[in-house]
């Protein structure tokens, strides 16, 4: 009972969860439906506030671990879930039902449970939730485009599943216990066998590549993303990749043993940076349809952010926070603008904005700031994000002289570079190419304009007052 306390706000999200899908059968309104799931996420949201360490603390026998990191990246994982229910308001596809709104809840709550596992068992539970509701949520336009994404992500899914089981299942047959936590795994890894470690971590690893979208296993974004409604790919693009990432650090962490693994994991991990890098700057460079390109987006992305966990130490997880702070808030920014062009035009095409960025200039502006930002420049916050990561990077290599690090320093710069081109493509066909037809003009309605001053006032204050955000997050406990 009293580990219970430590999970309140995953309870309080189960419990609305229930009611949201209760609200379905007692035949609710669809604002009222939504509604009542903005309320749950902004309960979880408060109750979430509270939940912060001075020292990390195991609960369940091992199988959870609460710490101001997992409280962090719990508060991301809600904001993140906010911000898809307000654009499922401002850009309605269709009016969806309570399981729609169910599941949206369900897959934050499954990124929660991921972010506090400390044990395979507790691991695995979390990351089937959050696959499963994937799985249904991207095929919830009910039709074909939607029916062959949700088969592709369903695939692929299944067999970096199996081949995460078999990594973990081997791993047990190492070291003789789940609890990747635990003094005896780093002890027996030390004393492993080097190819069977290789072999067991990579098969362990093909799971959160997989779930934050990372070469090898990224094959299925494009296709998903394609069938997704903006709401959706928002919310894909961010909650399953956060929590992914804070799950994959942890276990790293575990494989590297304090340094006396057999393996040496910062190559490993500098290589998948390096392939995903280069699979998402290069394909998304001669992308035309807007959400293919977001797709390869989360792709490079997520590069990025394997950038910024290859010096396998705890203390990185505020770069990278702060990194997924940035993002979530030039995504979130981007795809409206996005689905705002879309709806204004009827396209999703990049070559169909010729021209249009005067129909709607304040919509085109914050689509600009926020694809900015994505590309890492100033005077929005990716640039701040992208500083800080270079910036310990380039501290760890100095440290350490590990050439990976440097090697990762100056790829990392480059394939910024690389991203300049991708993302601004469509300021330019909105501001610099003439318009081959009429300028469409269109009136933003209250909600929208809301959104976007939210976003566009974070991503400029945050670049100009790092400190707040930055300064917060050095005086918590960061200890995994």
């Amino acid at each position: 009972m009293a580990d219970l306390l430590h999970v309140v706000p995953e309870m309080v999200l189960a419990a609305g969860m229930v009611l949201v899908l209760l609200a379905g059968f007692w035949k609710l309104s669809w604002t009222r439906i939504w509604w009542l799931a903005f309320l749950v996420l902004v309960a979880d949201l408060l109750f979430s506030a509270d939940f912060f360490y001075p020292e990390p603390q195991t609960i369940f026998s091992g199988m959870l671990r609460v710490s101001s990191f997992a409280a962090v990246i719990r508060m991301l994982l809600i904001v993140s879930g906010l911000l898809t229910m307000l654009l499922a308001w401002i850009v309605p596809t269709e009016r969806r039902a309570s399981e729609y709104y169910f599941l949206l809840l369900a897959m934050v709550w499954g990124g929660q449970w991921l972010t506090l596992s400390n044990h395979f068992v507790s691991m695995l539970v979390s990351f089937e939730i959050l696959s499963i509701t994937g799985y249904l949520l991207v095929n919830f336009g009910f039709d074909q485009r939607s029916a062959e994404g949700s088969l592709k992500y369903f695939l692929f899914g299944a067999a970096a599943t199996a081949l995460m089981i078999y990594g973990a299942s081997m791993l047990y047959g190492l070291t003789g216990t789940l609890d990747f936590a635990s003094s005896r795994m780093a002890e027996q890894l030390a004393d492993a066998d080097r190819n069977l470690t290789l072999i067991a971590g990579l098969a362990l690893m093909a799971g959160f590549l997989f779930k934050i979208a990372a070469a090898p296993f990224h094959f299925w974004a494009p296709d998903v993303y394609e069938s997704l409604p903006w709401p959706m790919l928002a919310l894909f693009s961010t909650v399953p990749k956060f929590a992914g990432l804070a799950a994959l650090l942890k276990v790293l962490l575990s494989l590297h043993a304090f340094g006396l693994s057999p393996v040496n994991w910062t190559i490993a991990l500098g290589a998948v940076a390096t392939l995903t890098l280069i699979a998402g700057n290069f394909a998304a460079l001669w992308q035309q349809d807007t959400r293919r390109l977001m797709a390869w987006s989360s792709v490079a992305q997520s590069g990025f952010m394997l950038i910024s966990l290859a010096s396998l130490s705890a203390t990185t997880g505020r770069f990278l926070v702060f990194y997924m702070a940035a993002f979530a808030a030039g995504n979130f920014l981007t795809v409206h603008g996005l689905a705002l062009l879309e709806k204004r035009t009827g396209s999703g095409r990049i070559d169909a904005y010729a021209g249009q960025g005067m129909g709607s200039v304040w919509s085109s502006v914050a689509l600009t700031l926020g694809l900015i930002s994505l590309t890492g420049l100033p005077p929005v916050v990716g640039f701040t994000a992208k500083l800080f990561l270079f910036a310990g990077l380039w501290e760890i290599w100095q440290q350490s002289g590990a050439g990976v690090h440097l090697i990762l320093f100056v790829f990392g710069l480059l394939n910024t570079v690389v991203a300049l081109f991708f993302y601004l493509k469509v300021p330019y066909q909105l501001f610099l190419k003439p318009v081959s037809g009429a300028i469409i003009s269109a009136r933003d309605d209250a909600g929208s304009n809301l959104f976007r001053i939210i976003l566009v006032v974070w991503v400029l204050w945050a670049f100009f007052q790092p400190g707040l955000l930055m300064g917060w997050l050095n005086n918590l406990n960061f200890d995994l």
